[in-house]
This record gives C-alpha cells, sequence and structure tokens, in this order.
C-alpha cells in the first residue's frame, strides 16, 4: 500500500476527507504547474539543473495525478 492510499484510508476513517480532498487537488495543480514549467525550460538551464531534454518531456507529460 502508498502512503497516498495510507493517508485516504486514515482520512476516510477520521472524517477528515474534505481537508484530504483539498490537498489532493493542491498538490495536482502544484505537480501541473512544475511539469508545464519544466517543458518549457531550454537547453541550457535543464544542464544547470542536470536534467536531460528527454527525461524533461518525459516528465512533462506525465498526467498531474502520476507521481
Amino acid at each position: 500500500m502508498t502512503s497516498l492510499t495510507l493517508s485516504y484510508e486514515m482520512a476516510m476513517n477520521t472524517g477528515a476527507w474534505p481537508a484530504h480532498a483539498v490537498a489532493t487537488v493542491a498538490l495536482w495543480r502544484q505537480r501541473y504547474r512544475q511539469r508545464q514549467q519544466l517543458g518549457r525550460l531550454d537547453d541550457w538551464e535543464l544542464e544547470d539543473i542536470g536534467i536531460t531534454r528527454d527525461a524533461a518531456m518525459r516528465e512533462s507529460r506525465k498526467p498531474f495525478w502520476r507521481d
């Protein structure tokens, strides 16, 4: 079981599911923005942070709900 699954189960059991839902949506929005920004970096910027163009493209194409 992943930590996200455990967190979800704990939230549902404690009645904290609304807070968990808000946190999950915030995480998804953050991933979406970061992946979009990563896809717009030029080769020099990618080299500066130690990421190849292929790795950046793979990451930027991931759906926001995937870790």
